[in-house]
């Protein structure tokens, strides 16, 4: 039994509505979500905080198809003791803003009670010595506005030189967090971003290896053991250390010296500055449990410490020869190995820790130069993807022995996983991605590679629009899919956001980067399905980004040579081109390229050519429109758009609409049509009622199944 039709399902890879046409290429999921150049208000904030205090909407514009980012809102921020409305709730300075033994007045934070020593008033003010409270320095003009204090004569603005980071406010000419980072939160509640919210790692029992931070179950530093040369990040991944250092105003990433981004940038108590805006301290959000020997503690947002051995020494056996290693022979690797023995100490921390051991990685540095150097003393032949660690052949990705440096080994109970020695806890690693740069509006599939990937995983893509969470397809522990269409960049500007696999029980992995960059896209062709018993050339309209003046559209069928069309440019949005008419096309899907003057191509969008409405003109049984009954019957028809999709039905007397078993009598044609208009048809008649019936031809269409007109058969014990 076949099942029946069910809703268009966009995204789904399947024909669901059971005409014939998978539905993702129906005109239907080809659907521009807007006009081009329209407009409209847009506001990100909490219902009912637009328009008050300083924050308003601001506007999107359609380009593409999808709705831009919103241009011009001004959010609701924490409180902050500034004389303004910054929450945006009809309450100026509202709320514990200063901290104990501090109030908010006129705008900024002034000791309840003040001293010339240790609570002094700031500028603009002078404490009182009968009421030991701060007032302030009376302006000839005019009292001061709030958040404003008189110097020299003149109200001024305290915050007018300060120049907090994104994230930060400034009350008083300091920067400030504002809202729960001075006050705190209730019990069960944790203080993001100025606001309580429900504590996310509430009830989360991370597995040992891990620790909870905002929800996710983080791989802890703790429990990895990073080779020479590396040092263990915020994520709880081995990174590349930097070689030389990097210097003043720098830092590492990834190896590699970047300019500071935090360079200057002033940030509130509370918070710290991280790739140039403000956040939240991450040790804020992060509680370590205890460690095997010894508690944990956070530093920059992880759990270190607790005495634990994730990493051991492997000796290096080198292979006799007459001339041994270096200038001393086989004993410069015995001497170098000593030392090490008795300083090995697990190699586990972040940049300012690893510096506390720079002597483990120098000697471990040391004995890999020196295995190295005596690999010419025999031939140690290994295998693709294998080095040789003296006598000793290993993949420095895997092995325990030798992992990620030779002599490198890793603690019983522990793994070596992409060349680090960590605690079996499940938390995948995401090497690359593919492509790591899309389009502006663009959605295609990303590949994902790494390690550890389970069934059940979700992508997570946060810093380019809406922060969403999708489901992945898993082919291996190795390699994940992100299918076609799952991203949506309505709303997102041009920037690089993150990406980060999810194992069930929100194990997380490191990040990668995706950049959204303003580029050529192709997003929609309407129409995205047309049927091949059309006789006229088609208009198909284009939409996406990037398009310049000269721009080609070509369609290629699949595997075939592009064929270049009449193309109009209309604007940067949308091109418009001429197809053949259908009928010169062979069934099958076609992919349409954009090419902008100087040969940069858009990704490709599908566009379909479907089966053409059937035209019944015989049909011929055992004697002309005679059919003997019997249990072998065998017929044909002909006509035209018949194809090895074609299915003829029978009805009349107690039949209704029954199919007959159908064929290309002779194969197809090269526009995918059945041969000479030909279609075999067979049948067990035996227990089918003498009479007449009506034949019909029926087609696989959108949105419904096509059918050609009838012809009569007689159903005869013997035909003549």
């Amino acid at each position: 039994m076949g099942k029946a039709p069910g809703a268009l399902l966009c995204g789904s890879g399947k024909d669901n509505d059971c005409n014939g046409v998978i539905d993702d290429f129906e005109d239907g999921c080809n659907v521009p979500a807007c006009t081009n150049g329209a407009t409209r208000s847009c506001y990100d904030g909490p219902a009912g905080t637009a328009g008050v205090g300083p924050c308003v909407a601001g506007t999107q514009t359609c380009t593409g198809g999808i709705w831009g980012a919103c241009a011009g809102q001004v959010l609701p921020k924490p409180e902050v003791c500034n004389g303004k409305d910054d929450d945006c709730k009809n309450g100026v300075d509202d709320g514990n803003l200063c901290g104990s033994g501090f109030s908010c007045t006129g705008g900024l934070c002034l000791p309840t009670t003040c001293n010339a020593e240790t609570l002094r008033c700031p500028s603009g003010f002078t404490c009182s010595a009968t009421t030991s409270t701060c007032d302030g320095v009376p302006c000839p003009s005019a009292p001061c506005a709030a958040g404003l204090v008189c110097l020299s004569g003149q109200c001024a603005d305290p915050c007018a030189s300060i120049t907090c980071g994104p994230g930060s406010s400034c009350s008083g000419g300091q920067c400030v967090a504002g809202g729960c980072a001075l006050t705190g939160c209730a019990a069960g509640q944790a203080c993001v971003s100025g606001s309580c919210v429900t504590d996310p790692c509430a009830g989360n029992a991370c597995p040992t290896g891990t620790f909870c931070r905002l929800g996710d179950c983080v791989r802890s530093c703790a429990y990895v053991g990073c080779a020479p040369g590396q040092s263990c990040d915020a994520d709880g991944f081995c990174q590349p250390d930097c070689s030389p250092a990097c210097g003043a105003g720098q830092v590492c990433d990834a190896g590699a010296c970047m300019q500071d981004p935090c360079a200057g940038v002033l940030c509130g108590a509370g918070q710290e500055c991280r790739a140039g805006a403000c956040v939240d301290a991450a040790c804020g959000h992060v509680s370590c449990p205890l460690g095997a020997n010894a508690p944990l503690s956070c530093e920059a947002g992880q759990c270190v410490g607790g005495g634990i051995t994730t990493s051991k020494e492997t000796p290096i056996h080198q292979p006799k020869s007459s001339g041994g290693c270096g200038t001393g022979g086989a004993g410069d690797l015995a001497s170098l190995l000593a030392a090490l023995g008795a300083l090995w100490t697990r190699r586990r921390s972040l940049a300012a820790a690893l510096a506390r051991r720079a002597g483990v990685a120098g000697l471990l540095a040391a004995v890999a130069l020196v295995g190295a150097g005596c690999k010419g003393n025999a031939a140690t032949s290994c295998s693709a993807g294998q080095v040789a660690c003296g006598t000793d052949c290993a993949d420095l990705r895997t092995s325990t022995l030798h992992c990620g440096a030779c002599g490198h080994g890793c603690a019983s109970g522990f793994q070596c996983v992409a060349a680090s020695c960590v605690y079996p806890t499940g938390t995948p690693f995401l090497e690359s991605v593919d492509p790591s740069t899309v389009g502006l509006g663009a959605a295609p599939p990303l590949h994902l590679a790494g390690e550890g990937f389970q069934a059940g995983a979700v992508l997570r893509v946060s810093g380019i629009g809406r922060t969403q969470e999708l489901p992945l397809t898993i082919a291996g522990p190795t390699s994940a899919t992100l299918p076609a269409g799952s991203i949506d960049l309505s709303g997102a500007a041009v920037g690089t956001g993150e990406l980060r696999v999810l194992n069930p029980g929100r194990l997380v992995s490191n990040a990668a980067k995706l950049a959204v960059i303003d580029a050529l896209v192709l997003r929609v062709v309407t129409p995205a399905v047309t049927r091949q018993d059309g006789s006229d050339p088609v208009l198909l309209k284009l939409i996406g980004f990037g398009f310049a003046p000269g721009a080609v559209v070509s369609l290629a069928p699949a595997g075939g040579a592009p064929q270049a069309l009449p193309t109009t440019y209309v604007d940067s949005g949308e091109v418009d081109a001429t197809a053949p008419a259908p009928g010169t096309l062979a069934v099958g899907h076609y992919g349409v390229t954009v090419t902008n003057p100087g040969g940069v191509t858009s990704a490709a969008v599908v566009f379909t050519v479907t089966e053409g409405a059937p035209v019944l003109s015989s049909v011929s049984g055992t004697s002309g429109t005679c059919v003997q009954q019997s249990a072998t019957f065998s017929g044909s028809v002909a006509g035209s758009f018949l194809y090895p999709t074609s299915v003829v039905r029978v009805s009349g007397g107690s039949i209704a609409d029954t199919p007959l078993t159908t064929s290309c009598l002779s194969g197809t044609d090269p526009l995918g049509q059945c041969a000479g208009g030909q279609l075999r048809v067979s049948a067990d008649l035996t227990p089918v009622p003498l009479g007449f019936y009506d034949v019909s031809v029926v087609n696989p269409g959108s949105p419904s199944a096509l059918r050609s007109a009838t012809q009569t058969i007689q159903l005869q014990i013997s035909c003549p």
